[in-house]
């Protein structure tokens, strides 16, 4: 009886890795996108993250309207420039900005333009 139990343990064992080689096969669609293809899609997501206008969005900071993340007060003061818009603060890496344009509009614009990153600040409310 022993030796069927350890027969059947080892037959099960041999079915398991079997299924588990097969199926991290796959249909190998899912690992056969290219680097090219991720960023075709990010960019799809990215171009209708914003809409054409976002000015009545609540959750916006006023005053504040982008944020960035950068090393210094400089790099801050740099991106102000080129994109048109106002440094209001530069603490600890981030900087924030202020826009009297559509904030979406700002970002696209910098996006298009292979700009440094600048993104819409916006107000979270955590649920307790």
């Amino acid at each position: 009886m022993k030796k069927c139990r350890v027969m059947a343990v080892c037959m099960l064992l041999a079915v398991l890795l079997a299924a588990c080689e097969s199926g991290s096969k796959g249909s190998g669609n899912e690992a056969e996108t290219t680097p090219v293809q991720e960023k075709e899609e990010d960019k799809a997501v990215s171009e209708n993250a914003y809409p054409a206008m976002i000015e009545n969005d609540s959750s916006i900071v006023a005053g504040e309207e982008l944020f960035a993340v950068v090393s210094t007060e400089e790099d801050a003061q740099a991106i102000a420039d080129q994109y048109g818009i106002e440094l209001v603060t530069f603490a600890q890496g981030v900087a924030t900005y202020h826009t009297e344009e559509d904030p979406g509009t700002v970002v696209r614009r910098g996006r298009e333009n292979g700009w440094p990153p600048v993104a819409v600040n916006r107000e979270k409310e955590l649920i307790d």
